[in-house]
């Protein structure tokens, strides 16, 4: 297990509208930043505590924003938590391909994250990162998952899984 999470949250006025991806995406996510890049550059991996990306998506009818907010550090967890707060105008709706669509919208945030908090991290970088996203795998995962696999967090499926802080 990484020192790197992503925990992702709909609000319950959103649980129709949002993309019924599996957690597969979402560890996919974690596993290639973790693998391609962190690795690379020393970041993250060698910390000793967690750095878990709490990111609340919010479905906005005019825009699209990444706004990260001040971490908070769970000391009894081992765990520094980022909130981030995305509003997207609602594409999953019309998209051809949501996991591979819904992997970019987390790579993007995940890199914005990196872009503000880690200075030798540089755009050109990611830029290439990014189109090394396995495709072919992405496009494997079942769409829609079936809700058992889809452990946003809130979701009753989740059972423990979950560490709720404070």
């Amino acid at each position: 297990m990484y020192n790197f999470k992503l925990d992702l949250l709909y609000g319950k006025e959103y649980f129709d509208l949002r993309p019924k991806v599996s957690y597969k995406v979402k560890e996919y996510i974690e596993d290639f930043f973790v693998e391609m890049f962190f690795t690379e550059k020393k970041i993250i991996v060698n910390n000793k505590v967690t750095s878990l990306l709490q990111i609340s998506f919010f479905i906005d009818k005019t825009k699209e924003y990444i706004t990260l907010l001040p971490p908070t550090v769970y000391k009894s967890y081992n765990t520094k938590a980022f909130p981030i707060m995305v509003g997207y105008v609602d594409k999953f709706q019309v998209s051809k391909n949501t996991n591979l669509d819904f992997a970019y919208m987390l790579f993007d945030i995940v890199s914005e994250f990196l872009l503000v908090n880690y200075k030798k991290v540089k755009p050109e970088e990611l830029k290439i990162l990014k189109e090394q996203i396995d495709i072919d795998y992405l496009s494997k995962i079942v769409y829609p998952a079936p809700f058992e696999e889809q452990l946003f967090v809130g979701d009753n499926n989740l059972n423990n899984e979950v560490i709720h802080l404070g």
